[in-house]
C-alpha cells in the first residue's frame, strides 16, 4: 500500500498519471481500478472511492466473466455497482443480500480481489484521500489486513530446495505491512513461522532472534496460543547450536505449557522433539514411553504429518533393544 502526498503543485498528479498510463508488475500489465473520495459527501457515504473503482473496473474490462466474478464472489457490491432490471430485482435482491454487513461485504471483496488478481496484477488507486469515510478507511486497513496474512501463508507453503529465502523475504514484508496500519495480532505465529523458514536455510542464529521477539510478544501482549510452539521450535534451533540442556529446558517448557492449555496436538510436537533429542543421549526406553503414552491418547488422524513421524519416530526406537 503507497501513499502519494505533497503540497499542491509538486507534480503528484503528473506521477500517478504516468504510473497509471501503463503499469506493470513482473513484466505483466496491471488492471486498474480508479475511485475518488468526494470532497462534497466529505466522507459521509460509505465505500464511495470502492464502489466508484469497482465500476470503472468493470467498465474497463468489456465481457461478462468479470461480471460474474463480482456477481458470485462479491453480491453484496455487484448489487450496487451493475444496474438491475426492475423485472430481476426480487430475486438478485434477496433479503440476505441488502441486509449484508459490514463484515461480509469486506470478506466478498477480499475474495473477489483475490480472484481477480491470480490472473492478472490489479492496481486500486483512490484520489482525495483526504476527503476518505471512515468505512472506506477501516476496509483498506481489512485488505491491507488481508493481503499480508495471505502472503504470510503462502510462504510457510514454500517447499523446494532454495525457496526458503524467498519465504523470508515475503513473511518479513508482511510483518512490515501488519505494523504500518497498527495490526499485531498473530504475530508470534507469524514470527514462528519465519523462524521455521530460517531454519530450513541453516540460519539458526537469526530463527533464535525472531523466536526470541515471538515469546517477548507473548509474554507482554497474554497471547499464548502458540507458546508451545515457539518453545519447541527454539529448542530444535538449539539443538542445531549443541545447547542440549538449553534445548531439553525449552522442549520441558512447550510440554508444560501445552498441557495446561489442553492442547494434545502442540504436546506431541513438543515431546516428539525431547524423544529425539534422548534418542540421541542413548536414553531410547524413556523416549520410547514418553512418545507412546502421548501417541497412544490419539485414536483418529493417525495419517496427519505429526502423527506419522511420531509413529515413525517410535518405530526406530522400538527396533534399537
Amino acid at each position: 500500500m503507497v501513499c502519494v502526498s505533497g503540497e499542491p503543485g509538486k507534480g503528484k498528479t503528473t506521477f500517478v498519471e504516468d504510473f497509471l498510463a501503463e503499469p506493470i508488475v513482473n513484466g505483466q500489465s496491471c488492471a486498474v481500478a480508479r475511485g475518488r473520495c468526494s470532497e462534497r459527501l466529505a466522507g459521509t457515504e460509505a465505500y464511495s472511492p470502492f464502489l466508484e473503482a469497482l465500476g470503472n473496473l468493470l467498465r474497463s474490462n468489456a465481457g461478462p466473466s468479470l461480471e460474474r466474478t463480482i456477481k458470485l464472489l462479491a453480491p453484496s457490491w455487484y448489487i450496487q455497482i451493475v444496474p438491475i432490471p426492475l423485472e430481476d430485482s426480487l430475486d438478485v435482491r434477496g433479503p440476505d443480500v441488502k441486509a449484508g454487513s459490514q463484515e461480509r461485504m469486506k470478506r466478498e471483496l477480499a475474495a473477489f480481489l483475490q480472484e481477480v488478481s491470480r490472473f492478472r496484477p490489479l492496481v486500486l488507486f483512490f484520489d482525495d484521500l483526504q476527503w476518505v469515510d471512515e468505512s472506506t478507511i477501516d476496509l483498506l486497513a481489512y485488505l491491507a489486513d488481508f493481503v499480508a496474512w495471505a502472503t504470510i501463508l503462502r510462504a510457510s507453503t514454500l517447499d523446494q530446495p532454495g525457496q526458503s529465502e524467498e519465504a523470508i523475504t515475503d513473511i518479513r514484508e508482511s510483518l512490515a505491512t501488519l505494523r504500518a496500519i497498527g495490526s499485531e495480532l498473530a504475530r508470534p505465529l507469524f514470527l514462528a513461522i519465519m523462524a521455521k523458514e530460517y531454519a530450513k536455510a541453516g540460519r539458526t542464529t537469526d530463527g533464535l532472534s525472531v523466536l526470541n521477539e515471538a515469546l517477548e510478544i507473548v509474554n507482554r501482549t497474554e497471547e499464548r496460543y502458540c507458546e508451545a510452539e515457539v518453545y519447541r521450535l527454539k529448542g530444535e534451533l538449539l539443538v542445531r547450536q549443541g545447547l542440549f540442556h538449553d534445548a531439553e529446558t525449552c522442549f520441558h517448557k512447550a510440554i508444560g505449557v501445552a498441557r495446561e492449555q489442553g492442547s494434545k496436538s502442540f504436546e506431541l510436537r513438543a515431546v516428539t522433539s525431547l524423544a529425539r533429542l534422548r534418542q540421541t543421549q542413548a536414553k531410547r526406553e524413556e523416549a520410547r514411553e514418553m512418545l507412546a503414552e502421548i501417541y497412544n491418547w490419539f485414536t483418529e488422524g493417525l495419517n496427519t504429518a505429526d502423527l506419522k513421524e511420531a509413529r515413525a519416530l517410535l518405530d526406530q526406537l522400538a527396533t534399537s533393544f
